[in-house]
């Protein structure tokens, strides 16, 4: 049964988690939890206004005053109708919308594409499926490339992505998505900290100085080398890092530099880790054009579809990409095989093949003025190809040599509609006799004498009685 309710600043509901069927922010009705921490949940969501799915994610309820929350809105405000990059390119998702809920706040977006890094990670180890290299550069170059363009852009606001585990990131074919941009940059560093430390599984989530909560544009970079550091080894990073942890040279050097527990001592930008990627992969570092950030106003791209459906991700130059199925890369590049040159023809300007002579038919009989009817043949007609014709597509179409009978096919239907017809015409008159002779013997007030009928008639009296 739907909740009809909405939240209002200072209300006791607005202490309380959204539930579905509820009405948030005067517009957004949620459909359904799809996932929580103790820091943001995350809801399913319909823009009545708009009338389009979205997703909403919510501050934790006792995580922050009702002045925090307040704060937090007017620190996001100016990213309000903007997103990343033009649709099909994006390097984070837009902020269609922040609002503050008493001590909640409301951080709305619209619907990611293609699939999250976590389900892409649970599918290929369900599946015993490794990651191509290939697929490395093309995910994790674009998303570091994003963040790095995202550190130009926002730097002087003092904010970061802040949220870079593996259900904020989406691949498809063509784009990687990095969801919920700044949302958690901009809490309280000392309410992270605490919530951190009674969360064992969000200390691993996120850069060690995190859980000091003194997050910042390093732990994004950090954030980056460790979703990497899964994609090979199918962990997640923990301090210290094992050192039995053997990884491609000079990848995993350059890995274990960005995941170093000391902010200061990784590198300033991420562009060595691109290169790192694009030296695994084999390829030239790829020259991603730089995108800016669009103007309040700008509309939002085309929805897509959750992220829990069937996962179909592929990359162009190195999976093809089927309908249902996602096939596993080779774990090495194959080299195409050489190309064999054909040797020219002897002679440069050969004399053009002499022409087939045209097709002979035989000449169709003459048509008679006199109308026969020919009854057909369930017999096939044969067909002769003459062997010694030196035109050997000549066909020459001959009847068989047994003559056909010359009885009109009959239906048997019609046959015994005409038998019955005769058989009541000769009752019927039998009984008009009858009863014609008793009618005058009647007058005569005797019985019809044997001589005065005759045996015909006795018999056909009989057949009609």
């Amino acid at each position: 049964m739907a909740i009809d309710s909405t939240l209002v600043t200072g209300s006791p509901a607005a202490l309380k988690p959204p539930q579905p069927g509820q009405v948030i922010g005067e517009r957004y009705e949620i459909i359904n939890r799809i996932d929580s921490d103790a820091l943001v949940l995350t809801y399913h969501a319909i823009d009545q206004e708009l009338e389009k799915k979205v997703i909403v994610r919510c501050t934790a309820p006792g995580l922050l005053s009702e002045k925090d929350a307040q704060r937090i809105k007017e620190r996001l405000s100016p990213f309000k109708g903007s997103k990343g990059a033009p649709s099909g390119r994006s390097l984070w998702l837009g902020v269609l919308d922040v609002e503050a809920e008493g001590a909640l706040v409301l951080f709305v977006e619209p619907m990611p594409k293609g699939s999250s890094l976590r389900a892409l990670f649970d599918h290929r180890r369900m599946r015993h499926e490794p990651i191509h290299p290939r697929e490395l550069l093309n995910w994790f170059g674009r998303a570091a490339h994003a963040i790095d363009r995202m550190h130009a852009l926002v730097a002087a606001s003092g904010l970061y992505h802040g949220d870079l585990r593996p259900t904020r990131v989406y691949v498809s074919q063509d784009a990687v998505e990095l969801s919920s941009p700044f949302l958690l940059a901009s809490l309280p560093g000392d309410a992270v900290a605490e919530v951190i430390a009674r969360d064992g599984m969000l200390r691993h989530a996120f850069a060690p100085e995190v859980a000091e909560g003194l997050g910042g544009p390093a732990s994004d970079r950090y954030g980056i080398a460790a979703l990497i550091w899964e994609a090979l080894t199918g962990l997640s990073p923990r301090q210290p890092l094992p050192s039995s942890v053997d990884l491609p040279a000079p990848l995993g050097h350059i890995l274990r530099r960005y995941l170093n527990p000391d902010p200061s001592a990784r590198p300033p930008t991420l562009q060595p880790l691109i290169e790192g990627l694009a030296h695994f992969a084999g390829c030239p570092v790829p020259a991603w054009e730089d995108h800016l950030l669009l103007p309040q106003g700008t509309p939002i791209g085309d929805e897509s579809a959750d992220h829990a459906n069937t996962i179909r991700i592929s990359t162009q130059d190195v999976i093809e990409k089927e309908e249902d199925t996602v096939r596993a890369p080779l774990p090495f590049e194959v080299q195409p095989p050489p190309r064999v040159q054909q040797p020219d023809p002897p002679h440069a300007n050969p004399s053009p093949l002499p022409q087939p002579p045209p097709l002979s038919r035989p000449a169709p009989p003459p048509i008679s003025p006199t109308i026969s009817r020919s009854p057909p043949s369930s017999q096939p007609i044969e067909v002769k190809k003459p062997p010694s014709s030196k035109d050997q597509s000549t066909l020459i179409l001959s009847p068989p040599s047994r003559p056909l009978p010359h009885r009109l096919p009959t239906n048997d239907s019609s046959e015994v509609k005409g038998w019955l017809l005769v058989i009541a015409s000769v009752v019927v008159a039998a009984l008009i006799l009858g009863a014609a002779i008793w009618y005058r013997s009647s007058r005569l007030g005797r019985a019809p004498m044997q001589s005065e009928v005759s045996p015909h008639a006795w018999q056909l009296a009989f057949l009609g009685a």
